[in-house]
């Protein structure tokens, strides 16, 4: 079946929420409307909707729905805050271990990252040289300029150029000793580290991408550290959804910025949106006793 619906005017579009049912002011849904796309709403408006009556739900008011949206925003940028902080935290920590073993261009050797395939590694190698001739950044352009013999930029810059996911090929290629070393620092072991990698790069992508948060269950999902007992007592905390990136984010923050106030915003956020249940982002109740929320 092909797709021939007509594109709807925000006038048009609001008029026929309203008559499906939605309980909303005209004037003010139709400005929503013309500030936020209609297909990214729809996400927030979708829990509200029977299908089979095809109407929304009675008692379904935009405020609620707006409310929904809004607290989703200001919950990413309160995520991607913690996740900027770990990001270039680890990008720290993961080139002074390295390169104070190998040297400023001892990435270009597939010997000082023995655990990364040949063709990852060969694939990984042609896309730092890619971003390296793109870079426009001053600090590249600095370097090239004083130093226009050199092709390849020192590990300390080149990663202040690359992509959280680059980053972590680069974690995960380097020697276990590196990897152990660097994960004893945010007091976990290396493998959990890196599967709470791999997840922050999934939230990072969906922050990025201003995509829907809050309520989601998480496609790529973190270990859960079996030495911490704060992860089990008194609580076991499910690692499939937002809860668990957020218990996440609040233990690496005790390393990486100890006097950071990102807590206190968070809990800020919820006092502003009471109506907005915690249970919906995975809190379970006792959630204040986990060492990692407790003041």
């Amino acid at each position: 079946m092909l797709y021939n619906k007509p594109s709807l005017s925000c006038q048009q579009q609001a008029e026929l929420l309203i008559s499906r049912g939605l309980i909303a002011d005209k004037a003010d849904l139709i400005c929503k409307l013309r500030e936020v796309n209609y297909s990214r709403l729809s996400s927030y408006l979708d829990p509200y909707f029977d299908l089979t009556a095809c109407k929304f739900k009675e008692g379904t008011d935009f405020e609620t729905v707006w409310a929904n949206y809004t607290f989703d925003r200001r919950l990413r940028f309160i995520v991607m805050d913690a996740v900027e902080r770990i990001e270039i935290s680890l990008r720290t920590k993961l080139v002074n271990e390295f390169s104070q073993g190998y040297g400023a261009f001892g990435y270009l050797d597939k010997q000082n990252l023995p655990n990364i395939t040949n063709d990852k590694f060969a694939h990984w190698i042609h896309e730092l040289k890619e971003a390296s001739k793109r870079g426009k950044e001053p600090l590249v352009q600095r370097f090239f300029n004083k130093y226009p013999d050199n092709k390849d930029l020192p590990i300390w810059i080149l990663v202040e150029i690359t992509t959280f996911g680059k980053l972590l090929t680069f974690f995960n290629g380097v020697d276990a000793n590196i990897q152990k070393s660097i994960a004893g620092f945010y007091g976990t072991t290396d493998e959990v580290l890196k599967s709470w990698l791999l997840t922050l790069n999934s939230i990072r992508n969906i922050c990025a991408h201003h995509s829907r948060l809050w309520d989601i269950v998480l496609g790529v999902k973190p270990k859960i550290p079996k030495r911490n007992k704060h992860w089990f007592a008194p609580i076991q905390i499910n690692n499939s959804r937002v809860f668990c990136v957020l218990t996440m984010l609040a233990q690496l923050l005790k390393v990486v910025a100890p006097q950071s106030s990102w807590k206190e915003r968070l809990f800020d956020l919820f006092k502003d949106y009471k109506n907005i249940p915690l249970s919906k982002l995975g809190f379970p109740k006792g959630w204040e006793d986990i060492d990692m929320w407790k003041d």
